[in-house]
């Protein structure tokens, strides 16, 4: 399998994550990781987090897998995290 950076894909989902995000504060880590996922061509994105983490990145990664076609998984430990 080799990787291929795309550089288009990488900046539109830079680009939404930035529109989605931009009432939080804090977003920058979320769009760099969109940009990287998408950049790549993630097909699979799986994430794990819990109550009180910031959201901003869920939010960059599930911009990413659309832009990808792919999926975005979110593991979370509990039902209090899951209803957060």
């Amino acid at each position: 399998m080799k990787l291929v950076w795309s550089p288009e894909i990488a900046a539109k989902a830079l680009v939404d994550t930035v529109k989605s995000c931009e009432l939080l504060e804090g977003s920058s880590v979320a769009e760099l990781i969109s940009a990287m996922a998408a950049g790549w061509n993630a097909k699979l994105i799986v994430e794990t987090w819990c109550s009180g983490d910031v959201a901003t990145t869920s939010i960059g990664l599930e911009v990413a897998s659309v832009h990808t076609g792919g999926r975005h998984v979110c593991i979370v430990p509990d039902e209090a995290s899951k209803a957060e």
